[in-house]
């Protein structure tokens, strides 16, 4: 399986102001397998050489960029994060070989945000 990771990060050491980006994509793939193809009864009819991507016939882009201040008097960190994430998964058969879904897809897509704060209180 083949990816791509991304990750960069930039701190202005005067201002301390942050940006941190990151970005993820697992382009689908397949492989052949050795796989029994049997009749209703479960009875081997003959053994095939199939394409199969039960595990890995996911495509995935996930991306997030968060930005902020650090080490400031009224706080340690002050980030607000925004994530977004794309899935395309197609569910062919089971882990075992033994039950054939089909054409069966899921996908999914998310957006996500979150402020984060964190201020350490010594005295």
């Amino acid at each position: 399986m083949h990816q791509c990771l991304l990750n960069s990060a930039f701190t202005n050491k005067k201002s301390n102001f942050t940006v941190r980006a990151n970005l993820n994509y697992y382009p689908k793939t397949d492989y052949n397998v050795l796989a029994d193809i049997t009749d209703v009864n479960g009875n081997v009819l003959e053994t095939a050489n199939a394409r199969c991507f039960f595990m890995i016939g996911i495509s995935r882009l996930q991306g997030g960029i968060s930005a902020g201040l650090l080490s400031k008097s009224y706080t340690n960190e002050l980030l607000l994060e925004v994530i977004a994430s794309s899935d395309d998964n197609e569910i062919q058969n089971g882990a075992t070989l033994a039950i054939v879904y089909g054409a069966v897809m899921h996908e999914s897509k998310s957006f996500i945000s979150s402020l984060k704060y964190t201020k350490e209180f010594i005295y």
